[in-house]
């Protein structure tokens, strides 16, 4: 009797050892993408989650206690970007993309409708004007041999 309560406990114990590294290696091949109009959380291909970036209220990085959790990682410390909703019953959304500043600044062009170099600061008109200055001619900014000095 002892052997048969022994091998029940060992089997359960095993399997749910089992489901808990599928879990954690199935976790780790979500990603993230910002097609407009939405935020995707995919996992394989598939769009387990969007979020509309017309309802994203805010982003930070600063840990909240209570918030649907999107990981991919474990050491999600210098990762965690936390998306506060307008909308929905749970408003604060965790994921932890690679490069959180990078794709902070690319959600937010996306839902801002906004080029790269409009979200630098520079209008339509203002980026016309400096072009014609050779302001960003690669030609003329571009590294170069040091000029010879003339003797």
């Amino acid at each position: 009797m002892n052997n048969v309560h022994f091998l029940v406990t060992a089997t359960v114990v095993a399997a749910a050892a089992v489901m808990a590294s599928l879990a954690v290696w199935a976790a780790s091949f979500l990603r993230y993408a910002v097609e407009p109009p939405y935020l995707k959380i995919n996992w394989l291909g598939l769009t387990l989650r969007r979020i509309r970036l017309d309802d994203i209220k805010g982003i930070s990085t600063r840990p909240v206690w209570f918030a649907e959790r999107w990981r991919n990682t474990f050491h999600s410390a210098d990762r965690l970007l936390v998306i506060r909703r307008r909308t929905g019953w749970c408003r604060n959304f965790v994921i932890t993309p690679r490069h959180r500043y990078m794709f902070r600044a690319e959600m937010l062009n996306a839902r801002d409708g906004l080029n790269p170099l409009e979200s630098a600061g520079f209008a339509d008109g203002e980026r016309t004007v400096l072009l014609d200055q050779g302001a960003f001619n690669p030609a003329e900014n571009s590294p170069s041999r040091p000029a010879k000095n003339a003797a």
